[in-house]
């Protein structure tokens, strides 16, 4: 399916490659309160990132929802310090087509620009495709915190909301996060059955370093425990539970692959 409903009221809904429809280029989890993804999640390797350039797409839809159910952004937020943020980066899907759906507002948020988006958010993005060059698939989740009661809040305030270009509001996300699950088909001494887990958790505030760190790196485990959800659910299902487990406890500062 396209979507499928939760039982917590979100739903489910998968972007598919225009170069190959068989394949997934993301999946996301809409909120139609907020009108954002609480994650994005997707493949990453240099097949998959293509080769090509930035689309601009601004005025593509996403097929999946109504337009009176998703951000639209032909222009950006009306408000000079928040930028229209993506999720799966532009960059991580470089094939024409591929590249237009990164431009679909059910993959933006309204993110700060100076000190986030075009600093340290950035930064971690390209470290994230460094290391899918090093392994054979990187599966990724980006994903942001939404505070309850945001669209109802203080307008143009982190933790409240702004305005699509037709006015919808639109839930400005308090934190941002990423997860990655590296798989390598050759055995190694740092990975469970081939795969090995990292995360990054960051305020949604600027930041007077765009560095990225091993020091900033905690556990999946960790990651889940802060945002209250389950990442990776099919894991288990491939390496079983006891594997997976080790791997979403697994200490990424102690790991090389991640510096």
């Amino acid at each position: 399916p396209i979507r499928a409903q939760v039982d917590d009221g979100l739903e489910w809904g998968v972007v598919r490659m225009k170069s190959n429809p068989k394949m997934r280029n993301y999946s996301y989890y809409w909120d139609y309160d907020a009108l954002v993804a609480h994650w994005v999640a997707y493949p990453l390797n240099q097949g998959l990132i293509g080769s090509g350039g930035r689309s601009e797409a601004w005025r593509s839809l996403d097929p999946n929802l109504p337009q009176s159910m998703q951000p639209i952004l032909y222009n950006s937020w009306g408000v000079g310090w928040l930028e229209r943020g993506h999720q799966i980066p532009s960059a991580d899907r470089l094939n024409d087509g591929d590249n237009q759906a990164t431009f679909y507002g059910t993959n933006m948020t309204p993110q700060i620009g100076g000190g986030f988006n075009q600093s340290i958010w950035k930064h971690l993005e390209e470290k994230v495709r460094s290391w899918c060059y090093k392994c054979d698939t990187l599966y990724v989740v980006t994903g942001c915190v939404v505070r309850d009661g945001s669209i109802e809040g203080k307008y143009n305030t982190v933790g409240g909301y702004v305005n699509d270009n037709n006015d919808k509001r639109v839930a400005v996300p308090t934190a941002y996060y990423k997860a990655v699950l590296r798989y390598s088909k050759q055995s190694s001494t740092y990975g469970y059955g081939g795969y090995c887990g990292a995360a990054i958790y960051l305020e949604h505030r600027q930041y007077s370093s765009s560095s990225i760190t091993s020091s900033m790196l905690i556990s999946i485990d960790e990651l889940e425990d802060i945002i209250g959800m389950d990442l990776f659910v099919n894991l288990p299902k491939v390496i079983g539970e006891e594997m997976s487990a080790k791997v979403e406890a697994q200490d990424p500062q102690k790991v090389g692959i991640w510096k």
